[in-house]
């Protein structure tokens, strides 16, 4: 097999262990930290990208904007992670806030070993590594992003 097939083969499979891996550590810190995964990833959401109402977090995470988000809400909310908040621009809104302290103190150190060996790692790469490296990631969020989406849309 030529060099460039063996490394498109070795690509995929190493993608695939790469999102089964993340999946599986992303389940193990969400039960650590008393959560669901769907719980900690919109955490996630919200820490990323600020306060958003229910509504736009159902449509960032593809779960329901009926039961499924408020439940969510709900149990963020008592485990002290986020709060709600009415929109100072329009008080009929509802914003979900992320605590930021308490997902620091008790989600942070969740995080703390595998962020230190990241670093360690991104830090011995070269400027160039470190360029493709950026515009794989952000090439595999667009792309995971939209089949994500393409995928809800034709749920049942």
């Amino acid at each position: 097999m030529a060099k460039r097939a063996t490394l498109l083969d070795d690509s995929a499979r190493l993608m695939r262990d790469f999102m089964s891996s993340a999946v599986f550590f992303q389940d193990v810190v969400a039960r650590a930290a008393g959560l669901t995964a769907s719980d900690l990833q919109t955490l996630g959401v919200l820490v990323s990208e600020g306060p958003r109402s229910p509504g736009e977090l159902a449509a960032r995470t593809g779960i329901s904007t009926g039961g499924g988000i408020t439940q969510l809400v709900d149990r963020l909310v008592k485990a002290g992670f986020v709060t709600r908040e009415r929109s100072e621009q329009d008080r009929r809104r509802v914003l979900v806030t992320p605590v930021l302290e308490e997902v620091g103190r008790r989600i942070g150190p969740l995080y703390a070993g595998v962020g230190a060996d990241w670093q360690s790692f991104l830090e011995s790469l070269s400027t160039a590594e470190l360029e493709t490296c950026v515009r794989f990631l952000a090439t595999a969020v667009e792309i995971n992003r939209r089949h994500a989406a393409e995928v809800g849309d034709t749920e049942a």
